[in-house]
This record gives structure tokens, C-alpha cells and sequence, in this order.
């Protein structure tokens, strides 16, 4: 069974990258289109289907090997590098500022409705400490309610409320953090 998941995830790397877009101005894109930073898959019924989140907002869904839906999450403000979901509606997307002012300030898009257009997304920017923003990097939904990301500096953040409260952790020189005064509260939105 685990030879057949990877063989799985291969063939959709292969997929992603032979995926070509059309130059959309100022968004980062390679030669070959836009670049891809994190997938996730999930069984619908009899389908497959594959997320894959980029620089640049792009978002891309693609449903037994088809693509179903693609466009560009934030208005290409975002670069995009995580993405999961606990079931068909559940799901977050995690990346930080591309540009100046906030530039890498974490960012998480979560949809309770399934995601298939950027309509259906709500940004939301978690405070890890009081002045400390760090880009967020990947993020792991084990159930609707319950959700782990992780940021750069060596944060993790995490949700037992489906993303709407976030609690920040991290070890650092040693010392362990967490539950601290300053490190619960209400995502604040922009």
C-alpha cells in the first residue's frame, strides 16, 4: 500500500510540473509557469482530488488527473506553500506576504465550503507573540476542528476550534514555550 501512495504523489509531482500557465505580469512564475510549493490529496466518492498551492497565490485543483479549477488566491499578495484538508469542505492554505509593508507575515486561508473558487476563502493572520511574524510554512489538518502549522523560526502553530483560535508553541535554545500569556487569542484580520 505505501509503494502505491507514493507512486500516487509521484505521478502528481510529474503532473504539477508539466502543468504550463500563461505569464500573468507581476506574479513569480518560472519559464514554465507558476511555482508550485505544496500539494495534498484526498478520496471524494470514486474521485481523487489534488490540491496544489503556489507563489503568488496560484491555487489549483485537479480531480482524477483533470484540472477542475485554478486561480489565484489574495490577489497574488501571497506566496502560498501549504495546503490541507480534513474532508471535501475543511480546508486551510497557508503562505506569508510576498512584498513590503508586512513582508513574510504568516497568512491562513481556511474554507468551510470546499474551496472551489477563491470567493469561498477567509484570510485570517494569527498572532504567534506579540511583534513576531514569521511566514508560515505547512500546515496538517487531522480533523475539522483540529489543525498544526508550521512557521518559520521554529513556531508551530495550532487550532482546536477549526482555525478560529490559534495556540503558539515552539523550542528554541532548549526552552520550551507555549500556553504563555500573549500566545491565544483571535486570529486578527486585515
Amino acid at each position: 500500500m505505501r509503494v502505491a501512495q507514493h507512486a500516487v504523489v509521484a505521478c502528481l509531482f510529474l503532473f504539477i510540473a508539466s502543468v504550463t500557465t500563461a505569464d500573468q505580469g507581476s506574479l513569480r512564475s518560472g519559464p514554465n509557469g507558476p511555482t508550485w510549493n505544496g500539494v495534498c490529496s484526498l478520496a471524494v466518492g470514486d474521485d481523487t482530488v489534488h490540491w496544489a498551492v503556489g507563489d503568488s497565490g496560484e491555487v489549483l485543483e485537479i480531480v482524477n488527473g483533470d484540472t477542475n479549477t485554478e486561480y489565484n488566491l489574495g490577489e497574488g499578495l501571497y506566496d502560498l506553500h501549504g495546503v490541507a484538508f480534513a474532508d471535501t469542505n475543511h480546508g486551510w492554505i497557508v503562505g506569508y506576504k510576498r512584498d513590503d509593508p508586512e513582508c513574510l507575515r504568516g497568512v491562513v486561508f481556511r474554507t468551510t465550503t470546499g474551496g472551489d473558487n477563491p470567493q469561498e476563502w477567509t484570510a485570517t493572520f494569527p498572532v504567534i507573540r506579540p511583534g513576531i511574524d514569521a511566514p508560515f510554512l505547512k500546515v496538517q489538518a487531522v480533523s475539522s476542528q483540529r489543525v498544526w502549522l508550521t512557521c518559520n523560526g521554529g513556531y508551530i502553530l495550532r487550532s482546536n476550534d477549526g482555525g478560529v483560535n490559534w495556540l503558539a508553541t515552539a523550542k528554541r535554545d532548549g526552552v520550551e514555550y507555549g500556553g504563555k500569556p500573549g500566545t491565544q487569542g483571535r486570529d486578527h484580520e486585515k
